[in-house]
């Protein structure tokens, strides 16, 4: 039996333009309150039995197709062939063309006895269950096309499933999938806005003056404002000093 989650607080028209999702139902199971909400807010869930589905893992196939056959045209134009000679014979005239006919018409009506050809195959499937174990199914169908190992098909008819993720679903799965990071743990958002919160700007220092040492000079050079250097320095750059 299928169950479908509505989500809580959503109205009709809103639940309704939803896409559906169909989830192992055990692997919903395994999900935490808040994680399930998280995706009911996207998708509008359907629950699926474990022993509903399942997982090829082999399959074989066999011709059962079977001829048609002929022997009822056979034998009417048998009968009817010999029918009119007999009595073609008896009453001393024969026609060619009334003898064909009569054979013809034999032969049509022999063939009501006959059988069409009949196409016909089966396909024995290995399907592998959520918990393990190994069942098999077997398929007649008029096309010689099967599902290839691999895909996951619902038991009743062996159709194959609309989410072919449904038999490898696990809690984790559905986490990394439908769930966000905030909804994991809702306390990590509040943490991330708390540190940020609380985190300290780094207050930038005001630059450092050099202290003017006893061997600084006031050199000026020309028309230049005059600037503290060395004694060396400024008769390097032919420079004037002042103020000493």
């Amino acid at each position: 039996m299928k169950w479908v989650w509505l989500i809580t607080g959503l109205l009709a028209s809103s639940a309704n333009a939803l896409p559906l999702l169909a989830v192992s139902e055990t692997a919903w199971q395994g999900l935490e309150t808040h994680e399930k909400a998280e995706i009911q807010r996207s998708y509008l869930i359907e629950t699926v039995r474990d022993s509903t589905f399942g997982l090829i893992i082999d399959n074989q196939g066999v011709d059962r197709s079977t001829p048609g056959t002929h022997g009822g045209a056979v034998l009417g134009s048998a009968i009817a062939d010999v029918s009119y000679i007999d009595r073609a014979f008896s009453g001393g005239h024969y026609s060619a063309k009334t003898h064909l006919g009569v054979v013809l018409l034999g032969g049509l009506l022999g063939s009501a006895l006959d059988k069409a050809p009949q196409r016909q195959f089966q396909f024995r499937y290995a399907i592998k269950l959520q918990d393990g174990s190994v069942v098999y199914q077997d398929k007649y169908s008029t096309e010689p096309f099967r599902h290839p190992a691999g895909i996951c098909v619902m038991l009743s008819d062996l159709s194959v499933a609309a989410n072919q993720n449904l038999c490898s679903q696990t809690p984790d799965v559905l986490r990394a999938t439908y769930v966000r990071q905030t909804a994991l743990n809702p306390s990590n958002a509040f943490a991330a806005t708390s540190s940020v919160g609380l985190e300290a700007s780094p207050i930038s220092s005001p630059p450092r003056i050099q202290p003017m040492t006893s061997n600084s000079v006031s050199c000026k050079l020309n028309s230049l404002p005059p600037v503290q250097t060395t004694l060396d320095k400024c008769n390097a750059i032919n420079g004037r000093v002042i103020n000493e």
